[in-house]
Parts: structure tokens; sequence; C-alpha cells
């Protein structure tokens, strides 16, 4: 199987970053004859002790100075179990990515503040794609309320947790951001971005599943 090395990662069962030891590999090549490979290699955390699954990417590739061929491998990503706070693909991407950049901020760099903003912006984000007219984000959330796509409560979350602690953590210096009022953030914007592109997908999904069941079957012939 050729020479393990360790593999730094992010382990996703304690999210934290990791030094795993792997406990075998299997690498194979999508095509044969290609130049291309790929290695799925069973971790474990030293941390916490849970296992998990990374897939790298690889290409061959040929060092001239000593005559040798090896495999480049890209950065590994965790495959199982799944990210349990990564975005559903129903969400845009633009949206999806300034939230996972709050969260990332946040967790890596520990940064209340930066992670309260981010949030702030996803909320712009979300503004912008259903159209939401006016020249402030009060406006927009309004706008939004008014046109029904967000509901009385998800309007008043989105200002009294968002929009204001994002503000104030965008425009005052003096403004200290809490470890929880950020944690808060974090959870009210997924909850917001479920609401409106993950659960009104699946909805969609079952009326449309619903409605062909309920079409009569074609007579035979």
């Amino acid at each position: 199987m050729g020479r393990e090395e360790n593999i730094v990662v992010r382990c996703p069962a304690c999210d934290r970053h990791v030094t795993g030891k792997p406990h075998g590999h299997y690498d194979f090549r999508p095509e044969e004859y290609s130049p291309e490979h790929v290695r799925h290699t069973l971790l474990a955390c030293p941390e916490c002790s849970r296992p998990f699954v990374v897939k790298q990417n690889g290409m061959d590739e040929f060092d001239k100075y000593v005559g040798e061929s090896y495999v480049s491998w890209e950065f590994p990503v965790v495959i199982y179990p799944g990210d349990p706070q990564a975005m559903d693909p129903s969400v845009p991407e633009n949206i999806a990515n300034s939230y996972l950049e709050a969260r990332r901020v946040y967790r890596d760099a520990s940064g209340p503040t930066a992670a309260a903003i981010m949030c702030r912006r996803t909320l712009e984000g979300i503004c912008d794609h259903f159209g939401a007219e006016g020249g402030n984000l009060v406006r927009k959330l309004d706008s939004l309320n008014k046109e029904g796509i967000i509901d009385k409560k998800i309007h008043q979350w989105a200002n009294d947790v968002l929009r204001a602690l994002g503000n104030n953590a965008a425009h005052d210096v003096d403004t200290v951001i809490s470890r929880q009022d950020a944690e808060d953030a974090l959870e009210f914007t997924k909850a917001i971005v479920e609401y409106l592109f993950v659960f009104e997908e699946a909805f969609r999904q079952f009326t449309e599943r619903r409605k062909k069941s309920d079409e009569p079957s074609p007579l035979p012939t």
C-alpha cells in the first residue's frame, strides 16, 4: 500500500485540528493508465479517538532531479462522517459561503465580532437573493416580511439578533461581541437559511411527488 504519513485535518467529531495516524488506506485510479489517483484513508482522532475517513485526489509527477516518479496529493477532505454543520445543496452558493465563513472565523480564529459581521452579510445575501426592496437592511427585511417570504417570527429574529448585532460589530469600535452572542447569531442564521431554502425545497419536492401520485394512470391501449 505504500508508506502511510500522518495527516493534519479537522476531526468531524470533536471539531479540532489534529494530526491523525492512518490505520490503512486504499488507492485506485479512476481510469486505467490515468495519471490521476484517488486515496481513501482511515484515521483515528488522537483527541477523541473517533474514526473518520478522508479522501485525497492525486496526480502522477516526475522529479527530474532524482529521476523518480511520485504521486502529488491534494489536501485531504473528510468524507465520513459528514460535517453536521455543512450547508444543504439547496442553499445558494454565495449565502452558504458567507455563513460558513462566519462559522470558520468564530471557530478557527475565535473571532466573535467577525462572526457577527459575517452573519449580517449572510442576511444581506438572503435579501438580495429574494430581490428585497429598500435602501438599508431594515427596509429590506420589512420588504421580505410584507411579501410573505419571511414571517413575523423570522423578521424579529433577523432584526433583533442578526441585523442589530452585526451592525454594532461593524460600526461601533467600542462594542464587545461575546462568544455567546456570536453563537446565538450563528444558530439563528443557520435556522433562517434552512427555513428559507432547505425546508422550502423539501416542501416543493413533496408537493411535486403528491401531484404526480394524484395524476390518473393512463388507460391501457
